[in-house]
């Protein structure tokens, strides 16, 4: 049931009814069975495998907070953990490794019995109710937060709907609170904030990303029939596809939420203002950077162990970043490429003050070098994410090239001029501005339409929807998320 179906309308008309009429100690139990059919309308099966590996995480939660014993405790957490793990590896990651045994067992000639792949479909949002689950056995551990009072409060966290398939990665402490005790009713500044973040979120979904992957595909299916500004464009249109498809959804979730008095975190903070990859990684997902901060990169030493440990636990974090989005050779690439950069990063404020002494500062503060620094770093960003949608490593390898060869650049350029046809390179403009003009459109958005009335504000949603409507009646798509 995705969201942007008129199914989830209606299903979603039903349950705020249901919610609105039912007590307040009712409501997450309404919310609950409506998690339940939500995610039953995809797979049941599947709906019968969370609630199994969520019986186990509850258990072991109880087990961690009783018992006294640190041995005893340990092995509690680490059951969960490897439940969890195991589930996720045979799902999302035994038929890459599979794959890849039989092809080298093919490059060294060696016969294997084993199958190239089975036969079985990877369960929806997989990899974030795992996560959910491994921070909340773990925060248990630390003592951060008492284990769930009951299963039915315990079970409400992972299938809580709005957030169940593509986050945001929120903590159980996180939520607890606001629906532990019963649920009240919304006020009605959250319902017309919940409503606002629900349009915009079909916007930035149907009207921006689904629109820019026209000019994606066929560069990354074809590459050498691809020219160099083809490439170009098919990159920053494929970084502008899946930064509004991903915060479509991220908005729907909130909004959803709000809708049921429930707040989920912020999971982006204008990403492309960054003036570097690592206050880029801040920005971005930012749930699934404070999971691997907090779960990964500080039990690994962060960054107390010396410059050499530090470099490598980075380098390490951002390839089981890269490993985590998807079970392929290109997204392991991406998480390498990633992790390279920000070990180079790392270095060079290390080596900064030496090199600019007082004058490091100035340059800090400077527009000129902010905005060069911004740019760069969406450039560096947009390189990367050519592995990030390319199918294979050589498709990458390919387009890779057609971005460097300046012949053809040139070539391409010198036609535009003799034609005057210059569609790409407007495109080529409209796709990077969408992401680099974010701060600019935010700040205009919050200043020229927020204050305009309900009489202007009603009929320019109703506008924005029915165009979403008809758009997405012929060429729906799916949430590029999903696939994670």
């Amino acid at each position: 049931m995705s969201f942007i179906s008129s199914t989830f309308l209606i299903f979603l008309c039903i349950v705020w009814l249901c919610f609105s009429l039912a007590p307040t100690k009712a409501r997450a139990a309404v919310l609950t069975i409506a998690s339940y059919l939500f995610y039953g309308s995809w797979s049941v099966p599947f709906l019968l495998m969370i609630l199994a590996t969520t019986t186990v995480d509850y258990l072991c939660s109880k087990y961690i907070h009783a018992t006294q014993s640190q041995t005893k405790r340990r092995i509690a957490v680490t059951v969960a953990i490897a439940v969890n793990l195991l589930v996720l590896g045979c799902f999302k990651y035994l038929n890459f490794i599979l794959g890849s045994a039989t092809a080298f067992a093919q490059i060294i000639h060696f016969q294997t019995a084993l199958p190239p792949h089975l036969a079985f479909v990877l369960p929806l949002g997989i990899s974030f109710y795992t996560f959910e689950a491994i921070s909340y056995v773990v925060d248990v551990y630390r003592g951060k937060t008492p284990p769930a009072q009951n299963f039915w409060q315990y079970n409400f966290y992972i299938m809580y709907f709005p957030h169940l398939i593509s986050g945001p990665i929120i903590r159980y402490s996180e939520l607890r609170d606001q629906y532990s005790t019963g649920i009240e009713k919304p006020s009605s500044e959250r319902l017309r904030k919940g409503l606002e973040l629900i349009v915009l979120g079909f916007a930035f979904k149907v009207l921006i990303a689904d629109r820019c992957g026209a000019g994606v595909d066929p560069v990354f299916a074809s590459p050498l029939n691809a020219g160099t500004l083809a490439s170009y464009l098919a990159a920053a249109a494929f970084r502008a596809q899946l930064y509004f498809d991903f915060l479509g959804y991220t908005h729907i979730a909130r909004g959803v939420s709000l809708l049921f008095n429930i707040e989920l975190p912020l999971n982006f903070d204008q990403p492309f203002s960054a003036t570097n990859m690592s206050n880029f990684w801040e920005r971005w997902h930012i749930s699934l950077g404070r999971w691997i901060r907090d779960y990964i990169y500080r039990p690994l030493g962060g960054s107390r162990h010396g410059l050499a440990r530090t470099l490598l636990t980075i380098f390490v974090v951002f390839a089981l970043a890269g490993a985590w989005h998807g079970a392929g050779w290109t997204y392991i690439a991406w998480g390498v490429f990633h992790g390279c950069i920000l070990v180079a990063y790392y270095c060079y404020t290390k080596i900064r003050p030496r090199l600019l002494g007082a004058w490091e500062s100035k340059l800090l503060d400077n527009s000129l070098y902010r905005n060069a620094s911004i740019f760069f770093t969406y450039a560096v960003g947009t390189l990367g994410i050519v592995l990030f949608r390319a199918p294979n490593i050589p498709t990458a390898m390919l387009v890779w090239h057609n971005l460097v060869n300046l012949s053809v650049l040139k070539a391409e350029l010198g036609q535009m001029l003799i034609t005057n046809q210059f569609d790409i390179l407007f495109s080529l403009a409209l796709a990077v501005f969408l992401c680099l003009g974010g701060e600019f459109v935010t700040r205009m958005y919050q200043a020229r339409f927020q204050p305009l009335s309900l009489a202007v504000k009603i009929p320019a949603a109703a506008a924005a929807c029915l165009l979403c409507w008809i758009l997405n009646a012929t060429a729906a798509q799916q949430f590029i998320y999903f696939q994670f």
